[in-house]
């Protein structure tokens, strides 16, 4: 009996790491996909409205989708991701009515303090997810 919990044991401690690292990873890379996918439904919103959407980071853990409205900002739509994830962005990009983007964007996705995704956004409006090592 003693040899079978010791063993349960050591398989615990080895594998333990693993699955927290797969769990982050998995974790960021949702993060990852539904962030893209709320850029390209933003993208797709100011070219069908006819009006700039504004993409504003708040915070480490999540963005507000503002649209422009009568020359002032309004929210349209908030994401947080809880204290798990944590966004850093160098910028905070605009949409326009003809779905290009004045504010070009990197955005890294950081899980346990290791950056797992990039998501990149061209002056075009093409939305990259890259997979980081």
């Amino acid at each position: 009996m003693l040899v079978v919990l010791s063993l349960a044991i050591l398989c615990f401690t080895i594998t333990f790491p693993v699955v927290a690292d797969m769990l982050e990873r998995y974790s960021s890379s949702s993060a990852a996909s539904t962030i893209a996918s709320d850029l390209l439904v933003t993208r797709y919103r100011a070219i069908t409205d006819s009006t700039s959407y504004r993409v504003r980071f708040e915070g480490e853990h999540g963005y507000a989708i503002e649209r422009l409205e009568r020359g002032e900002w309004s929210r349209w739509r908030v994401r947080s991701f809880g204290d798990a994830i944590e966004l850093r962005s160098n910028n905070n990009p605009v949409f326009n009515a003809a779905g290009s983007v004045s504010n070009m964007a990197s955005i890294y996705i950081v899980s346990g303090g290791h950056r797992h995704r990039k998501i990149t956004i061209a002056i075009t409006g093409r939305v990259k997810v890259a997979r980081l090592p």
